[in-house]
């Protein structure tokens, strides 16, 4: 008999680089993080199936698929078609190779399902309300999932250009009313002004409250 040379190659199936983005998302058809996309990779091509489940452990969509990624588009929605509950909802991924039949270990991660806005209200100076000097604008924010905030004024009743009252942003949510910034405002002509308190959550839900003053 001869010798021959039998090359066999052995493959550990296992699934990495497993991610969920946006995160969280708010499907609200507002054109803003409204899927999210639940992504992996895969040592080998498998068959694979996504399971999604509620805080109580219910079954509420499952996606399958072959290759060795997964790219998984969630738009919220549950198997029926209806949008699920704000809530966290988990997602576990599998895979099996179809020649095989070796299985890889189970992933898992979570998920955030966000359509509340945030909170936002101006509580000083109120409502044309005549403004002169240096003027405390007082008011309050907040958001599960917040993510920044901006103040800002506009001359005239619809204004359509806008300049910082705080340069930059608001970094930290203001749950009770409280200073928000001291506006200077005594280099500024007299007429109408909109002062524009406008709020994000990481979800991209914008909450905006506009105050007329003079």
């Amino acid at each position: 008999n001869s010798p021959y040379n039998l090359n066999v190659t052995f493959t550990t199936l296992w699934l990495y680089n497993f991610t969920d983005l946006p995160h969280p998302f708010s499907p609200n058809n507002d054109g803003q993080f409204d899927t999210t996309t639940i992504s992996a990779s895969i040592t080998a091509s498998s068959n694979w199936t996504i399971n999604l489940k509620d805080s109580l452990n219910n079954p509420v969509r499952a996606f399958t698929g072959t290759g060795v990624s997964i790219n998984k588009v969630w738009d919220g929605k549950d198997s029926s078609g209806n949008l699920v509950p704000d809530g966290i909802y988990t997602y576990t991924i599998d895979a099996q190779d179809p020649v095989t039949g070796s299985t890889a270990a189970q992933v898992s991660g979570q998920v955030t399902v966000d359509n509340i806005l945030p909170t936002a209200s101006i509580t000083e100076p109120v409502s044309g309300a005549s403004l002169a000097g240096t003027v405390a604008i007082k008011g309050a924010f907040d958001d599960t999932n917040f993510a920044i905030a901006y103040l800002y004024y506009g001359q005239g009743t619809s204004p359509t250009n806008w300049s910082w009252i705080v340069y930059g942003y608001l970094g930290s949510p203001v749950p009770e009313p409280g200073l928000l910034a001291n506006w200077d405002t005594k280099n500024l002509s007299n007429g109408d002004y909109v002062i524009s308190l406008i709020v994000y959550d990481k979800a991209q839900n914008k909450k905006i409250v506009d105050l007329p003053v003079k």
